[in-house]
């Protein structure tokens, strides 16, 4: 079998197959122009980052389908299931690792046009909306009653909804509000068959295991999420902000540790030192962005406390000017990646690989940070190359670090996904995992087994149970799990 053509299992979208669609959704909700679907099959992973997996970033869906209703949804998919044709979800296209890339073509399932607010609950602290409702529309929206969303990534005025549920994202406020998945309290979910399930909008029961559960930062792969009840937050009265910059990055980790027992720890953690190889290799900017929410009682008590524990570590306060334009600036990637989707579609693929450095996000248990880290320096200087920025992102296990390509003598391009690889399989030797922040997609589908380990094989059966197929989304979240045949024994990866 040829990358990036379909398995022999799936088959090709046929006039029969566009006869029962045509029964379902209109003709303006169908795309098959060519260029359009290229463009809706190329993301942000470019063919560097790529690595092992470049060549299926050339590969388009078949077709395009746009549904503006659940219903919809679970017909589209009810009818991929019967002609087993690959579904692939698509929110908006921002995600950096691959996970709406089509690897055996088929249907993109494109969720935009599900961008309503269901429903305001400012009694329950709620909000219901589609799956295809941007961040950042949900947030200005709750802004004019009072409220906020707790996940605040740098793509928030872009990202969409389902997408940061079904990577379980990461953003600037995760130290108080945790991760996507967190805020989560039910779901609409379409399963493989076209069945829908949904969940009520309680924060708790006890009625066994939660299903909402098995689809946060699924990708796609066991359900298509439609909507969700998420919690929402009241505008605090007051914010604050405080910045430090310190010596050395296990002072800086260090004050982290103690600040995160504060009565009232900070909403925002951001550490980050920055070296500059080139320019001034001795030399490097370490600091430490604080963000505190509350009364403004609390806030000043909280932040006089972690003033306190910075100054103890050899902290300097920074001019709060710089805490500003942190806060301020912290969204501009955004507004960058929107205006490259409008160049054209070569240009885009190669400007998404000109970078030529990785940003590796992975969870490693607080004791063992520094010493991953030191492991992390001596796995770069085998390669020839240089951290160029180590962070933490949120929470003291969220650890995050650029790397530079490999430049010893007779590198080749493989060898940077060797060295990633090196990297990523070390920070399961810490008790980590592999990421935590953007999800697998096409990118870390090969390391994803060696991270579930015994969880595999229920992995397998709970894939298998939902969807027996494999139209989900294939080849992402480790599936690489085979195309699993109806009557053959024959199986593919």
């Amino acid at each position: 079998m040829q990358k990036g053509e379909p398995a022999s299992e799936y088959h090709q979208i046929d006039e029969q197959f566009m006869m029962a669609l045509r029964q379902i959704i209109s003709e303006e909700q169908i795309t098959l122009d060519v260029d359009a679907l290229s463009s809706l099959s190329t993301g942000p992973l470019g063919v560097f980052r790529a690595f092992q997996t470049a060549p299926l970033l050339s590969t388009s869906g078949e077709i395009a389908v746009h549904p503006e209703t659940t219903a919809q949804v679970a017909s589209i998919v009810s009818l991929a299931q019967q002609w087993k044709i690959p579904v692939i979800p698509y929110g908006s296209g921002t995600g950096v690792m691959g996970g709406t890339s089509p690897v055996y073509k088929g249907i993109l399932l494109d969720l935009r046009r599900l961008d309503q607010i269901v429903d305001f609950d400012p009694i329950s602290h709620t909000i219901t909306a589609q799956s295809g409702s941007i961040l950042g529309n949900l947030q200005n929206y709750l802004e004019e009653q009072g409220f906020m969303i707790g996940h605040d990534p740098w793509s928030q005025p872009i990202a969409s909804l389902g997408g940061a549920i079904s990577t379980n994202g990461v953003g600037y406020l995760a130290a108080k509000y945790g991760p996507m998945g967190d805020q989560v309290l039910g779901l609409t979910v379409v399963l493989a068959n076209g069945e829908v399930i949904v969940d009520k909008r309680t924060s708790k029961d006890s009625m066994g295991p939660e299903t909402k559960n098995l689809f946060i930062g699924a990708e796609g792969t066991l359900g298509v999420i439609t909507e969700a009840t998420i919690r929402i937050y009241p505008i605090p009265e007051y914010f604050k902000l405080i910045s430090f910059s310190f010596d050395s990055f296990s002072e800086g980790y260090d004050a982290i540790l103690q600040i995160r027992n504060l009565t009232v720890p900070p909403s925002m953690i951001d550490f980050a030192e920055e070296i500059y190889p080139e320019t001034d290799p001795i030399n490097h900017d370490i600091s430490l962005h604080l963000a505190f929410q509350g009364s403004r009682a609390i806030v000043d008590a909280s932040a006089e406390e972690a003033l306190t524990i910075c100054l103890k570590y050899n902290g300097m306060v920074l001019n709060p000017a710089i805490s500003d334009k942190f806060w301020e600036t912290r969204h501009d990637t955004a507004a960058v990646y929107q205006a490259t989707l409008q160049l054209p579609l070569a240009e885009r693929r190669e400007r998404h690989s000109n970078w030529r450095k990785d940003y590796l996000h992975v969870t490693i248990p607080p004791s063992q940070v520094l010493a991953y880290r030191e492991k992390c320096n001596s796995i770069a200087k085998l390669y020839s190359t240089t951290v160029t920025e180590w962070s933490i992102w949120g929470k003291p296990e969220f650890f995050s670090f650029i790397i530079g390509e490999p430049q010893y003598e007779n590198s080749q391009p493989q060898s940077m996904g060797v060295m990633i690889d090196e990297l990523l399989q070390a920070a399961l030797t810490y008790g980590g995992t592999i990421e935590y922040c953007h999800g697998v997609g096409l990118k870390l589908s090969h390391l994803v087994h060696e991270e579930q380990e015994s969880k595999r094989p229920t992995l397998y059966q709970i894939k298998r149970s939902l969807d027996p197929q494999n139209i989900l989304n294939p080849g992402k979240l480790g599936y690489a799990y085979p195309v699993i045949p109806l009557n053959s024994e024959t199986k593919h990866t």
